[in-house]
């Protein structure tokens, strides 16, 4: 018979562990940032954004001693040796899958340009008025407009995209994107401007979110090639507002409370023509038996006419330096086989390759035949050349910290988990963000994970002295 001190013990013993569980239940709901209870108006979760366009993996490297920016940021906080980009290694695919976490033909952008046979229209990137018809964008969500729906304020300048209503959502603020190949010498003042005004927002707690797009890595990597001087002063500009930036932050008090991500979309490889064999396809195929062809360089897709599918084929087989692929054929890992918007006929060239364009108007999309000193696109599982940076530094991350390689679709769960968002389905890797990310614990959390911590120890004491001492409880 249970005696009344032994009743009173393992009452309390009962209770304890009632208590227990609760504690543990709750704290999951904490988490890191929680999504659930974070609360953005005091400031916390905030991200700002930066996109270098064209900016290969090893560039921060060849000239370190004079990259203090890049520097900075790899010390304080966290550097990828390298992101593996989508296939293709262009920009509007790979800039989708940063905001979506989606492969092509999941998100839509399977090409730089595309042709739509439902809609009878052609997308022609920025700044042409093209980029700004919805239904290119609204196969996926992203963040911006993810981060719009949450609470979560967004400035994007000359982010691609933030012109356009999408979900019916746009971003608080959006400087439309501007072509740095049309006279804009002005490109790092105006940069600089938005940078330190961006600043000021966050620290405000005007803005949570800010996306910053810089093209002149990519402009002069493709006009000079990626080995010329005016490629490696681009680095060096905006190295220097990487620097600005985090001077900025530390004189504001934001190093603590806002993180910082510098990333890019693709990398560069020479294209130069002493080194480079051409592929003419007007020397190839009749030019009378295809209807479209869209897109050029390390890729491009064809839409022959109706029964001449096979002849296309057939004359482009065997070429050398040249995949060629009837849609069903396109490999599962390339992620573009299943989207309306791939053609019929893939052509991908290897390293050193290029698919020379038509001069032919309104066949040739875009018209042109010209070939650039650098190029990109090529297949970034076979190129290394392809492969982009990635950058953090912030409350959020690591310090000094190398992570393992990356995918560019691991990079929007990453970005997801410093906003404190729920990430949408996505085809990322949750151990990489999980591996990157190094939120301290809210003080909800805290004190959770103080009380699990000392009803512990009195549940344990409880145990032992019920079992010990009074025969357990029986």
């Amino acid at each position: 018979m249970m005696t009344p001190v032994r009743y009173g013990i393992a009452t309390l013993y009962l209770e304890c562990v009632g208590l227990l569980l609760y504690f543990v239940g709750r704290s999951s709901g904490f988490g890191y940032y929680s999504h659930s209870e974070s609360n953005h108006g005091d400031g916390t979760n905030k991200l700002l954004l930066i996109l270098v366009d064209g900016c290969r993996w090893d560039y921060p490297d060849q000239d370190s001693a004079g990259l203090p920016g890049f520097r900075k940021l790899a010390e304080n906080g966290v550097r990828a040796p390298y992101v593996t980009p989508i296939f293709p290694a262009n920009s509007y695919p790979n800039w989708y899958t940063i905001m979506t976490g989606l492969y092509a033909e999941s998100h839509g952008f399977v090409q730089n340009m595309m042709y739509d046979s439902h809609f009878g229209d052609f997308f022609l990137m920025g700044p042409n008025d093209t980029a700004s018809v919805p239904h290119w964008w609204d196969s996926a969500e992203p963040l911006w407009i993810t981060a719009e729906k949450k609470g979560l304020r967004s400035a994007l300048y000359w982010w691609d995209g933030c012109q356009v209503e999408i979900r019916g959502m746009r971003p608080t603020f959006c400087r439309k994107y501007k072509y740095v190949g049309n006279a804009w010498p002005t490109v790092n003042e105006d940069t600089q401007e938005a940078l330190l005004t961006a600043l000021q927002l966050l620290e405000n707690n005007e803005i949570q979110l800010v996306q910053i797009y810089y093209e002149p890595v990519d402009f002069y990597g493709h006009k000079y090639g990626p080995n010329s001087e005016e490629r490696k002063k681009a680095v060096k500009d905006i190295d220097i507002l990487l620097d600005l930036a985090q001077t900025e932050m530390a004189n504001r008090g934001l190093l603590n409370k806002v993180n910082i991500v510098v990333l890019s979309d693709h990398g560069m490889t020479s294209t130069d023509s002493r080194g480079l064999s051409v592929i003419n396809l007007n020397q190839l195929i009749d030019m009378a038996d295809i209807r479209y062809m869209v897109y050029y360089g390390a890729t491009s897709m064809l839409l022959p006419y109706e029964g001449k599918l096979e002849k296309v084929y057939d004359a482009l087989k065997g070429i050398p330096g040249l995949q060629v692929y009837l849609k069903e054929e396109i490999p599962e890992h390339y992620h573009v086989k299943h989207s309306r918007l791939t053609l019929p006929i893939l052509l991908v060239a290897s390293k050193n390759y290029y698919i020379r364009g038509l001069d032919i108007p309104g066949k040739s999309i875009p018209t042109g035949s010209s070939i650039s000193m650098g190029s990109h696109g090529y297949d970034p599982y076979e190129v290394p050349d392809m492969r982009g940076i990635f950058f953090a530094r912030g409350p959020g991350v690591k310090k000094n910290y190398i992570s393992p390689p990356l995918q560019m679709v691991d990079i929007y769960g990453i970005l997801c988990e410093l906003l404190g968002l729920q990430p949408l389905p996505n085809n990322g890797t949750k151990s990489i963000t999980k591996g990157i990310v190094a939120l301290p614990y809210s003080s909800a959390n805290e004190l959770a994970q103080s009380s699990i911590r000392v009803i512990t120890s009195i549940c344990v004491i409880l145990y032992v002295f019920l079992h010990k001492y009074l025969g357990g409880m029986a």
